[in-house]
């Protein structure tokens, strides 16, 4: 496993405290499988055409906590033009720039699990490819 692999890999967030169940079970399987895999490689099928061998050759490393910018004014430029967007860190919404698009709702994980969102144990468990 690379260097990278093994820093993210430590860096995964316990699981303790996870309802609903089987978005506990989903998140536990999906951390050992990447422990034991770690990061793709073109040898995994749906990763074949994506290089992201370069991140240990160039010697990414995750950041300290205290190092990664809070200030909004520091964040990158989106990838995609679009009236709205979401600002996340750790999985939080940060901020909102614009204005949701009418018929969308935006909710954080948290809450959408806590209400129930019909098709969003479906959506997340079609993530895995069994790897």
């Amino acid at each position: 496993m690379s260097e990278l692999s093994a820093q993210l890999a430590a860096a995964l967030p316990d699981n303790t405290g996870v309802r609903p169940e089987w978005l506990r079970a989903l998140r536990e399987t999906a951390a050992r499988q990447f422990r034991d895999h770690g990061l793709p490689t073109r040898k995994s099928e749906a990763w074949k055409y994506t290089t992201i061998g370069m991140l240990d050759q160039a010697g990414v490393q995750l950041p300290a906590a205290s190092a990664i910018p809070v200030s909004h004014g520091l964040n990158p430029l989106p990838l995609a033009e679009s009236r709205l967007q979401l600002n996340l860190l750790d999985g939080q919404i940060m901020a909102q720039i614009g204005d949701v698009p009418a018929g969308m709702t935006v909710l954080p994980l948290a809450d959408a699990l806590g209400f129930g969102v019909s098709g969003l144990q479906a959506l997340l468990e079609s993530l895995t490819d069994g790897n």
